[in-house]
């Protein structure tokens, strides 16, 4: 399997673009482990239980704290899915990076990020297929 990785040149509208990406990725899946960056204000901790500023989720109790976390969409922020499955946006360090799983994933982000790019949401962004095999690496 080639690694398939979409970096965002620059996201225009933070919270449009992470609430859209998150619906998207509850359209595929059950659960999302989300990571805050940054630190929290007391009173969202109050309402948000969190590990070590992650957490998992799923579609309700996303939609229970979503107007909480929209002010953090604005920061640094990612999820993971599963290992090979997850994203980074760091607005400090300008890395906007969403992985893809297979050929099917990466065409309906493609599709997904296409809208983003209408909708003024993005700018514009490029994909990065890697068929680098770890010589090391046993099956």
């Amino acid at each position: 399997m080639i690694d398939t990785t979409i970096f965002i040149d620059k996201i225009l509208e933070p919270t449009a673009f992470a609430n859209q990406l998150i619906e998207f990725l509850f359209d595929k899946n059950n659960k999302i482990e989300i990571t805050i960056y940054s630190k929290l204000q007391k009173e969202d901790k109050k309402h948000i239980l969190l590990n070590d500023y992650s957490f998992i989720l799923d579609l309700n109790e996303y939609r229970n704290i979503k107007n909480i976390l929209e002010k953090y969409f604005k920061k640094n922020w990612g999820f993971i899915i599963n290992d090979k499955h997850k994203g980074l946006f760091s607005f400090k360090m300008e890395t906007f990076s969403i992985d893809c799983v297979d050929e099917n994933d990466k065409a309906e982000k493609e599709q997904l990020l296409d809208s983003l790019i209408l909708n003024k949401i993005i700018n514009k962004y490029e994909v990065d297929e890697d068929d680098w095999i770890d010589p090391y690496y046993e099956k």
